[in-house]
Formats: C-alpha cells, structure tokens, sequence
C-alpha cells in the first residue's frame, strides 16, 4: 500500500547528503591520521606539546583556527587565562560556527580539548595523541563532512584549552554565555579520548 500523504512526506530522501549513511560515507581515515599527525608527531612536523603552559600553546589555536576557515567555518578564538597555584595559564578556546539554515537560533556543540600533559610538561613532550589529539581530529573531520551539508540548526564546534588544569577553558566559556545562549544549545557531544593505539601489550 502506498504510504499516507503525511508519511510519504517525512520519508527521508535518499539523495540528501545529510542522512546518517551520506555522512558516515564521507568520513577520510587518512583525513583523521593527517590531522592527529600534525597536533602530536613532531617527526612529520606537527606539535611536540600541547601544554596549555608552554609558549607555543597559541599556535596550536591558530592552527586549529586555520583548518576551521578552510573549511568554510566562521572561526574566532576566545582568550582567557587563569591563575592556578600561583602559575598564570594563558590560552585560547576556539570556536569555529557552521550557521543553521532554518533554526540558527539553535546550536548543537561539539567540543573536545586540545590541550595535553605530560608527567613533567615544562622539559618533557606532551604530544597527547590518545588525550585528546584523538576527539580534535575526529572533531575537525565530522566539522569537514558537515561543510557542505545545510544544517537545519548551527553546528558549533568548540575546542577547549586548559582542561588537564581543571576545565579552565571549558569553565571560562559557559561563563561567557549569558542565559539565552546557554538555552540555545540543545545538545553539547564531549570527543575526548576516543582513540588509541590498537595494541594489547600497550
């Protein structure tokens, strides 16, 4: 039998490149392994630390700034420092903002930390591919494949600085947020350690 008006209305169309199937086609291994390669193996050239503390904590948020323009995004990065047992962490969250098409009042947040740590992080690397080199990568690539999609509400992806010294990045930006953004985000998707090495002697 043919399905009712109202029905045959709301089926999904199968060219619509926004259905879970179309998207999930997209996803690039090699996209994911370029990105976590640049945020964690100096040897390719990428960062040797992501310490919120070291002084090249800042061109990690340019970078991520970079791709997120690239690719279309409107990106801002958001300043903010904190002192914590007398140390003053300076960082910037970046918040990168794909507009809603019909609803853009509405954001769906996908955030993940790019900062790492290491045992001691003022002489030793702290590349952070598992933690969280792993959730920025993913986050850039679903920030990628959702480019070209018209979403119906605003995709809003935020990545947090500081988080190894107490969420200071993530704290700093609810409390930017007066009380009608914060009832704007419908939904808030934490990428953190997603991914490791898949070795079980490791």
């Amino acid at each position: 039998d043919a399905l009712p008006e109202a029905e045959a209305d709301a089926a999904p169309d199968a060219e619509d490149p926004r259905t879970v199937g179309a998207l999930v086609a997209q996803v690039q291994e090699d996209e994911i392994g370029e990105t976590l390669a640049a945020l964690s193996d100096p040897g390719s050239g990428g960062f040797s630390t992501r310490y919120t503390g070291s002084p090249g904590i800042g061109e990690v948020a340019g970078f991520l700034a970079g791709q997120c323009s690239a690719l279309g995004l409107e990106a801002t990065l958001q300043p903010w420092e904190e002192e914590i047992d007398g140390t003053l962490y300076s960082a910037a969250n970046v918040i990168c903002e794909l507009p809603g098409e019909v609803d853009p009042e509405t954001v769906i947040l996908i955030g993940a930390h790019y900062d790492s740590v290491a045992e001691d992080p003022d002489n030793d690397p702290a590349p952070g591919a598992g933690d969280n080199g792993s959730g920025v990568a993913a986050a850039l690539e679903l920030a990628r494949v959702l480019s070209d999609t018209a979403p119906v509400v605003t995709l809003r992806f935020v990545f947090f600085a500081g988080e190894e010294q107490g969420f200071l990045g993530s704290l700093f930006y609810v409390d930017a947020l007066d009380e009608d953004g914060l009832a704007a985000v419908e939904l808030m998707l934490n990428l953190d350690q997603i991914g490791r090495i898949n070795d079980p002697s490791e």
